[in-house]
């Protein structure tokens, strides 16, 4: 796709956005189109920079969220004695923890900002770019799925660079990537959003109806992606997370168990240095001798297993904590 400053028409049959949707869809696509031409490290360290010292000043309410969710957090990690030391010595030195609250806001504006650099990551890039711990896993993850065979879910999270784990796996993988994409409210940005992210290799499928759209993919032997760490619409459980109840998106463990498709947690944690990650694959496969309601459970419970993991890994770059997360007052 050629990069443009206007905006595209509306598709047949969809409603025609208005015209401050159109001026602004049209200024922010501009804005995407300058920044898409400048120094990567630029724009890296300036969304950085904005998110650390800007973001936490000008949006004090969300900032408090953040600091109650990441303090649940912390807490439990220095109570479990896992993940990195940082964030265990967060629970009880205030000055660390509000450092890491801040660094919360960084890591948003860092995915932002890599979502728009997005196409250049070519797979040369990405494979230069991306350190795998296990890259056995990961190739065997992206492999092509045997004919007759059910395709793959991928389940992630807002963590690090999760934009770009999606560039990953359809420009490194050999299986074709679809993913549901939330709705956009200005529709001039949803299809430039769909336009760019078919650019890079992952079809975007509507949330309406998308259900069956995902079993006839998987059926057919392909890869669907699904960031699921809040439930936005669509069937949930409570469970236990970081040592309180929370509500856990339960589609896609309900799709795996459905389609028998195998599914890959994955997350693409940022390394020392912008412009770097660390990707990791983790496997799991719900157990066909249990009832399906049962086999439902001990997925989404391997879900929020990894979840804990793979967040007290680093837990200032786990996003969602600037939303609501528990079901009772952090």
């Amino acid at each position: 796709m050629s990069e443009s400053t206007t905006a595209p028409s509306p598709e047949p049959g969809s409603a025609p956005p208005t015209r401050g949707q159109r001026i602004s869809g049209a200024l922010l696509i501009a804005a995407l189109g300058i920044v898409r031409r400048l120094p990567e490290q630029l724009v890296l360290r300036a969304a950085w920079n904005a998110g650390l010292h800007l973001l936490p000043r000008l949006l004090p309410a969300r900032r408090a969220v953040v600091r109650a969710n990441l303090g649940r957090v912390v807490r439990w990690m220095a109570a479990e004695g896992v993940g990195s030391e940082r964030g265990r010595a967060a629970a009880t030195d205030a000055r660390l923890h509000e450092r890491l609250v801040r660094e919360v806001f960084g890591h948003w504006a860092l995915t932002y900002a890599e979502s728009a650099l997005a196409t250049r990551y070519d797979a040369a890039v990405l494979r230069e770019r991306v350190r795998l711990p296990d890259p056995e896993a990961v190739r065997e993850g992206l492999s092509a799925v045997p004919d007759g065979e059910p395709g793959r879910i991928y389940i992630s999270i807002h963590f690090g660079a999760v934009e770009i784990a999606g560039v990953f796996a359809a420009r490194t993988g050999a299986i074709p990537l679809a993913a549901p994409m939330e709705v956009v409210a200005n529709p001039v940005m949803e299809r430039y959003i769909q336009a760019v992210r078919g650019e890079f290799g992952v079809e975007v499928l509507p949330l309406l109806g998308v259900s069956g759209i995902l079993k006839e993919r998987i059926r057919s032997g392909g890869a669907v992606g699904i960031v699921a760490d809040r439930p936005i619409g669509g069937p949930a459980a409570t469970l236990s997370l970081f040592g309180a109840p929370a509500r856990i998106p339960a589609g896609p463990a309900i799709l795996a168990v459905e389609t028998r498709a195998r599914v890959a947690f994955i997350s693409l944690a940022r390394d020392a240095g912008l412009g770097r990650w660390i990707g990791r694959m983790d496997a799991a496969l719900p157990a066909a001798d249990l009832p399906r309601a049962r086999q439902v459970q001990a997925l989404i419970g391997d879900h929020v297993r990894w979840m804990e993991r793979t967040i007290a890994s680093a837990p200032e770059q786990w996003w969602t904590l600037l939303f609501p997360i528990w079901e009772e007052a952090a």
